[in-house]
């Protein structure tokens, strides 16, 4: 897995290998979802104060088609930043330009324990 984050969004990105597959032979829908709540929840902390983190409230996802390139790529955008909460904005979108799948999570702040 790779991880970058930027000012306005981050990236996260993993093998597409038999390792994530189902049945089916295609990527796991739960492991396109953990890449998405990856994505959108390291942004999320990455715009908490010190001694803060965020954690996930809820996660909306909708599956649009297959992936089948060699790489999964995720990629995260705030919608909304507020004093406690955050709306985020995820898609996995292949190179070729096909739309994988799109969600929405949102975020509540919280003091580290």
């Amino acid at each position: 897995m790779t991880r970058e984050t930027h000012h306005d969004g981050s990236i996260v990105s993993i093998p597409n290998t038999p390792y994530i597959h189902n049945n089916m032979a295609i990527p796991h829908g739960g492991i396109l979802a953990v890449l998405l709540d990856t994505a959108m929840g390291t942004l999320a902390n990455s715009k908490c104060p010190p001694g803060y983190g965020a954690v996930t409230t809820n996660l909306s996802i909708h599956y649009l088609t297959v992936a089948d390139e060699e790489a999964i790529c995720a990629e995260a955008k705030i919608i909304r930043q507020g004093r406690h909460t955050l709306v985020i904005e995820g898609n996995i979108v292949q190179n070729d330009g096909k739309h994988i799948a799109t969600a929405t999570g949102s975020f509540f702040i919280v003091p580290k324990t």
